[in-house]
């Protein structure tokens, strides 16, 4: 099975994050992807030098929480692991949620905006499960965590954006 399906995998709260495969091009791969996907949703809300300083600033707090998130636990061993885990999590609910942001765009259906919960549910499920896996910890510790990590990576950039 290749690296890409075992770690979509864990978006279907299946598989073991310890037992995935430490794959560097999966990972560049997913933060490309991450990346570009992130500028073109963001440059759609602002404009696409704020889109790319953004996109930037998420890319960096995102693989930076991780770290301190393993260190914390002395698990660092599992930092490509849980960081590919991540990506490839966020990757996977962009390429559901583009759709759905499209539709709201053109039709602005009320049903769109539950969608769009749902599939921010599912997505900090995925989170939650990643991080129990990544620090061995019960899941009420790892849901607080997943919360931590939205609170840090999606409120701190648009925090350090109203400051600069």
């Amino acid at each position: 099975m290749s690296p890409l399906r075992q770690y979509l995998r864990l978006c279907w709260l299946k598989g073991n994050l310890v037992e995935m495969p430490e794959s560097m091009p999966l990972f560049r791969n997913a933060i490309i992807f991450y990346f570009v996907v992130g500028i073109l949703i963001q440059a759609n809300i602002s404009d696409p030098v704020e889109a790319l300083f953004e996109t930037s600033i998420q890319t960096v707090l995102n693989l930076v929480f991780i770290a301190l998130l393993l260190c914390l636990k002395k698990s660092f061993k599992l930092y490509l692991k849980t960081a590919t885990a991540f990506l490839v999590a966020a990757d996977f609910i962009y390429v559901f949620g583009i759709p759905v942001m499209l539709w709201f765009t053109l039709v602005g259906d009320e049903l769109v905006i539950y969608l769009f919960g749902l599939l921010l549910m599912w997505w900090l499920f995925i989170i939650t499960y990643i991080i129990r896996q990544a620090l061995s910890c019960s899941t009420l510790l790892s849901t607080m965590m997943a919360f931590l990590y939205i609170m840090i990576v999606y409120v701190g950039t648009f925090a350090l954006l109203v400051i600069v």
